[in-house]
C-alpha cells in the first residue's frame, strides 16, 4: 500500500510527444508557523484516486505531508515526508481540515502521552494484570491535572518539589 501511495505522489514521468499524463485530483494546503526557535512549512497533498484500488476497507483518500523545519539558532534545515490514509471523503475532509486533524493528534500525543511517559515512565511500566495498566494511566492523568491546578506548567519539576516536601516530613 505504501509503495502505491508513494508512486501516486511521485513526480510525473516525462511525456512523449502526442501523449499526456493521466488527470490527477490532487488538492493541497500549506501552512507556515514560527515558534520555539524554528520556522515550519507543512504541505499536505491529498487524492481520492486510489479509492477502490487498494484493499483497505473504507479507504476514501490518501495523503502526503511534507514538513520543512528551519532551526534559527543552528541554521539547520530538516525535511520529512509522511504518508497516510483516511476514511474521510473529500467532501467531508478538505486538505486544510486533514492537516488540522493531524496536528491535533500529535498535540495530544506530544502533550498528554509524552508527559505521562516522560514524567511517570508509563511506557516502561510492566503492569499486565487485569486493568492495572489502565488504572495507572487514570491515576497519572489525575496527578497531572492536580499538578496543573496547583499552577505548575512542568510536571517533572512539580514531582521533584512534592517529593522533596514528602521527604522533609519523614
Amino acid at each position: 500500500m505504501l509503495e502505491a501511495i508513494k508512486l501516486l505522489f511521485a513526480p510525473p514521468a516525462p511525456v512523449q510527444p502526442g501523449f499526456s499524463n493521466p488527470p490527477m485530483d490532487f488538492r493541497t494546503h500549506t501552512e507556515h508557523r514560527s515558534g520555539h526557535g524554528r520556522s515550519e512549512r507543512r504541505t499536505i497533498t491529498v487524492s481520492s484516486l486510489l479509492q477502490g484500488d487498494l484493499y483497505w476497507p473504507h479507504l476514501a483518500q490518501v495523503l502526503k505531508v511534507e514538513c520543512q523545519r528551519n532551526y534559527k539558532k543552528t541554521g539547520r534545515t530538516t525535511h520529512t515526508i509522511r504518508y497516510g490514509i483516511t476514511s474521510q471523503s473529500a467532501d467531508k475532509a478538505s486538505p486544510h481540515k486533514l492537516l488540522w486533524q493531524i496536528r491535533a493528534h500529535w498535540n495530544i500525543e506530544g502533550g498528554s502521552h509524552q508527559r505521562r511517559d516522560v514524567t511517570f515512565g508509563e511506557d516502561g511500566c510492566t503492569l499486565r494484570r487485569g486493568h492495572s495498566a489502565h488504572m495507572m494511566a487514570i491515576l497519572h492523568n489525575i496527578a497531572i491535572a492536580l499538578i496543573a491546578r496547583a499552577g505548575y506548567t512542568n510536571a517533572a519539576q512539580a514531582r521533584r518539589v512534592f517529593h522533596g516536601a514528602s521527604s522533609m516530613s519523614d
